[in-house]
């Protein structure tokens, strides 16, 4: 299935903030789930991320949101999956969700609810909006 023009521009929000998070000589190995580029080689519990990291001690997982899809199961099980795998990383690892701004606090309360009822300190959740501003939870 083709991607949105949405989907499509909240992915790119998602790879500018990962490649602001890894050291510059390192970008290179940034994976991004595209229309122009191959698929990520990753896959977590059989999601494959829309944008991808793993070097030494830094572990980041990027996925874009839309209205239509941020509520359905496949996302809530997809967002679960890459929870657990950041989890299991030592070091320092992140998951990084861009949604259209009407969706900020919906996705803002989500990672809230997970960092106050579970065990999460290994993992920073970061919520971009489609205005390009971004929320640590």
């Amino acid at each position: 299935m083709a991607e949105s023009q949405e989907h499509i521009r909240l992915v790119n929000l998602v790879y500018k903030k990962v490649c602001k998070l890894v050291p510059e000589s390192k970008t290179c190995l940034v994976e991004k789930d595209s229309p122009e580029n191959r698929k990520v080689g990753y896959n977590v519990q059989g999601f494959i991320p829309d944008v991808y990291y793993w070097q030494n001690d830094l572990f980041i997982i990027g996925e874009a949101k839309t209205l239509k899809d941020f509520s359905s199961r496949h996302s809530k099980l997809q967002l679960r999956a890459y929870i657990d795998e950041c989890q299991k990383f030592i070091g320092t690892a992140y998951i990084i969700i861009a949604v259209p701004w009407p969706l900020k606090n919906t996705a803002l309360n989500y990672f809230r609810k997970i960092r106050n009822n579970e065990d999460v300190n290994n993992s920073k959740f970061i919520v971009v909006d489609e205005l390009g501003s971004e929320f640590e939870v």
